[in-house]
């Protein structure tokens, strides 16, 4: 005996009627239950969109080395990685060197800014230390500036020893 009795194959009548112009037939009840199965449909197209699961499941079976993000900033800055979390800002054209916990950051818009907290500045040309902030906005071309992530560890990262050993090369 089956507490549950699901009848899985359902004919949809909607398209027939729109073909045949008898629209007085229209089952409503379909319409609504399409609808709230689009939502759920949405739901998990978010998700997988959010958290890039396509992207990762192509790059576990090795079909794509894509990473979901629409450029390299966007991918740094988005990572839930903490190894990306604190970095080194170098302002050349300003002869400054900002270091501290990144907390915000634009993405996609026309103004680069980027809000650091934990904020520790240097001069660029000594490394001499000027003075700390507990929190600090930076609003300047992201071209113009040098970032450094001291924080990555290159094994958890899966960066080639040899690399290491002969400079990066």
């Amino acid at each position: 005996m089956s507490l549950i009795k699901l009848d899985i194959y359902y004919k949809c009548s909607f398209f027939s009627i729109l073909s045949q112009g008898d629209i007085k037939e229209i089952n409503f009840n379909e319409i609504l239950l399409v609808s709230v199965i689009a939502v759920f449909i949405g739901y998990i197209a978010t998700y997988l969109i959010r958290y890039k699961i396509l992207h990762k499941i192509a790059h576990l079976i090795k079909a794509s080395s894509k990473f979901g993000d629409q450029d390299v900033w966007s991918y740094i800055m988005n990572s839930k990685s903490e190894d990306l979390g604190w970095v080194v800002i170098r302002d050349i054209k300003n002869n400054l060197v900002y270091e501290g916990w990144i907390s915000a950051f634009s993405d996609g818009s026309e103004k680069d800014e980027i809000f650091l907290k934990f904020v520790k500045v240097y001069q660029n040309s000594t490394g001499d230390f000027y003075y700390k902030v507990p929190a600090l906005y930076l609003s300047t071309k992201k071209e113009n500036l040098i970032f450094e992530f001291p924080k990555i560890n290159n094994e958890k990262n899966n960066l080639n020893k040899e690399d290491d050993k002969n400079g990066g090369r």
